[in-house]
């Protein structure tokens, strides 16, 4: 079979390393070239490029004009997002994303608007999705151990030195916001991902707490009320002291529900602690998920797959502006100082 031909565009976000990386060891995936210049600066895919010998383009539309590539993976500055894809849609390239979706619901429509026009494949890579705790804890709420969902508290935190090392993330002209837009969605994502559930409304508050010199904020805390009745309260930010702590990124979910309660931390990536009424005996276990696994490797896999007409995305175009459709309502719920209901009207004008 003929090994998918990608392109990739953009080196901002840093998980286009890693996707480059595995797409590189794939075996169905050939690397053809690489794109990574824009207004606000250049993240080292020339050097990628060369280590790789595949060819690089300074401007990304050249690269889009290649008859040799097939697929372009998009990881460039959340504002750049909406552009990019709309001229690879233009180009009939299919799309491998990254979060976020877009910078604006309006952009976001737009992208939408430019995949279903033009019939190319969007796959988007929401890889904690998959993460070993994570997954388990849907099947687990999946399966009814917990009964009915009453309330879900998500913590999500990214040390400093992420974000120190990467300077755009502090600009709104390039990051469309601040630790919600580029952080929190994974969370957003999870808890519709968890619940199979929509949010029906949502309010938020932002800070600058570790960064007051930057115009974005580094902490958003959200309150959100789920279409079945259950409530969540979402934190996401960017200041944790990362040398008091074995990992950059930490992650914890605490879940209520009508007979207990389910935690499970990220950073151990091997235990979930479940008390409920379904456990035999003390009530109270501890259910191994198992050691490290490469979950980003699992998606490309599934790319591939996906690309192959054997199976469904990770994430889905709709996943995406959902996603969006939830940060905007966030930011209107913030800078409003009161909750937003949704659906948004502007849902209405794609599904």
């Amino acid at each position: 079979m003929k090994p998918i031909r990608i392109g990739l565009i953009g080196f901002a976000n840093s998980h286009q390393k890693d996707w480059l990386e595995h797409f590189h060891r794939h075996p169905g995936i050939e690397v053809v070239a690489i794109s990574d210049h824009s207004p606000f600066g250049t993240y080292g895919g020339e050097e990628h490029a060369r280590r790789l010998g595949v060819d690089y383009h300074q401007d990304y539309r050249d690269l889009l004009k290649r008859r040799d590539v097939d697929v372009v993976s998009i990881c460039s500055e959340t504002t750049l997002h909406a552009e990019q894809t709309i001229a690879a849609c233009q180009a009939g390239k299919h799309i491998f994303y990254d979060k976020p979706f877009a910078d604006t619901l309006e952009n976001a429509r737009a992208i939408v608007e430019a995949v279903q026009s033009a019939g190319v494949k969007f796959f988007m890579g929401l890889h904690l999705r998959l993460d070993p705790v994570f997954r388990r804890v849907r099947q687990l709420l999946a399966d009814g151990m917990l009964g009915s969902i009453h309330h879900i508290d998500l913590i999500g935190e990214w040390g400093r030195s992420a974000t120190i090392h990467t300077p755009w993330i502090h600009n709104p002209a390039a990051a469309g916001g601040g630790a919600l837009i580029n952080f929190g969605v994974h969370g957003l994502d999870l808890v519709r991902y968890w619940t199979g559930d929509e949010v029906t409304e949502v309010y938020a508050e932002l800070g600058q707490r570790t960064y007051p010199e930057y115009p974005v904020e580094d902490t958003a805390v959200v309150q959100m009320l789920l279409c079945g009745g259950a409530t969540v309260a979402l934190i996401a930010g960017w200041g944790k002291p990362v040398e008091r702590y074995s990992h950059a990124y930490d992650a914890r979910v605490e879940v209520r529900g009508q007979h207990g309660t389910l935690r499970a931390n990220f950073s151990s990536a091997q235990h979930l602690e479940v008390c409920s009424e379904t456990v035999p005996y003390d009530r109270t276990t501890w259910i191994t998920v198992g050691g490290y696994q490469d979950i980003r490797a699992e998606a490309v896999d599934m790319f591939v797959t996906y690309m192959d007409g054997e199976g469904p995305p990770l994430a889905s175009l709709e996943d995406g502006y959902r996603n969006t459709e939830l940060v905007e309502a966030a930011y209107r719920a913030a800078r409003q100082h009161q909750p937003v209901t949704l659906p948004l009207p502007e849902w209405n004008l794609l599904w």
